[in-house]
């Protein structure tokens, strides 16, 4: 009955509140961020553009009505504090009596105001110079990230009132493509897997630049080299040289592989990548995983099959269903994705 009551009362609102003055609560020397638009030339997806703008518009309801800022102007905020500082002095002296009756106190509960605005209102999107300079320098970056190196953008603002519109110009201009792709090792070892990996690149010639997509091949050459054994490889040694200085919007790209960086006596030393086969495997049975005794001599310990189980008082599973489950075994190479799997399937 409460929710019919409580979704009735929205309905009133929403009807209500269609001819109420969008600017009410707006300040002294403030404006109403009333439309964002964007001027654009060039092959750009607006959308994209839109999703990195610092500041929109109030929401639309049916694309007509800003309902929910709507209902926020409907409310007295004075009044309603008011409201609420008298509620909470009575519950508070209600409590006290409670407590020395040995009741357990009771907890606030809003009042309805307090949950229509929660629920259902919006407060104004007051147009913020600041955020407006911070999104046209997105916006750049945004383009030189996606090829566009020699685009360019800016922006104005239109005051109607304590309205403001923001536009968002953009020219970005011919984009840059990739023409050459090549690799360098410094490690032997490496050069070896970094052949085959590069067959299932993300990158190839003619593709637009895209920063993301070259963050993603680092991450997908580590996680290919975690694979094939090398246990302590990360994206950090997988390094993008971009080369733009060829003509007609074109640019070479090379991947490079570097050393091992190692720390003794705080001195920084190169030196090769080094891939990892297993020793003993050990699979902990009723145990918090942040807190593993690594000291097995207070625990029941079952040698099966190359995998030692560790477990208190009485094994919950038998050691054939868990080994099938186990896609590791002592001496095989370090490969990331049967770790996972084993994480998954005991999990």
């Amino acid at each position: 009955m409460e929710k019919r009551l409580f979704y009735l009362s929205i309905s009133i609102l929403l009807i209500g509140n269609l001819g109420c003055n969008p600017t009410k609560h707006i300040g002294e020397n403030e404006y109403l961020l009333h439309k964002v638009k964007f001027i654009v030339e060039g092959e750009v997806d607006r959308e994209e553009i839109g999703a990195i703008i610092k500041q929109q518009p109030n929401r639309k309801l049916l694309g007509i009505s800003r309902f929910h800022l709507g209902v926020y102007n409907l409310f007295d905020r004075e009044k309603l504090n008011l409201k609420i500082e008298k509620k909470e002095k009575k519950l508070l002296a209600k409590n006290k009596r409670r407590i020395t009756k040995n009741k357990e106190p009771k907890v606030y509960a809003p009042t309805f105001e307090e949950r229509i605005l929660d629920i259902v209102a919006e407060e104004p999107v007051i147009y913020d110079k600041i955020l407006t300079d911070k999104s046209t320098k997105n916006i750049k970056q945004f383009m030189i990230n996606n090829g566009f190196f020699n685009c360019n953008s800016r922006d104005s603002v239109s005051i109607k009132g304590k309205k403001a519109t923001v536009y968002y110009f953009v020219d970005a201009n011919e984009p840059y493509k990739i023409y050459k792709i090549s690799y360098r090792c410094y490690d032997t070892d490496v050069k070896l897997h970094i052949d085959t990996i590069s067959k299932e690149r993300l990158i190839k010639p003619a593709d637009l630049f895209n920063t993301d997509i070259l963050e993603e091949e680092r991450e997908r050459i580590s996680l290919e080299m975690k694979d094939r054994g090398f246990y302590y490889f990360n994206k950090e040694y997988v390094y993008m040289e971009v080369d733009s200085n060829l003509n007609k919007h074109k640019l070479n790209i090379k991947i490079i592989t570097k050393n091992s960086i190692t720390n003794k006596d705080s001195v920084a030393k190169e030196s090769k990548h080094y891939d990892y086969r297993l020793n003993n495997i050990y699979v902990y049975l009723n145990q918090n995983p942040k807190n593993i005794n690594l000291n097995h001599s207070n625990q029941d310990t079952l040698l099966y099959k190359g995998c030692y189980y560790i477990y208190d008082d009485k094994l919950p599973f038998r050691p054939e269903v868990l080994e099938k489950n186990i896609f590791i075994k002592k001496g095989d190479l370090y490969r990331l994705g049967n770790v996972s799997d084993t994480y998954r399937r005991l999990s």
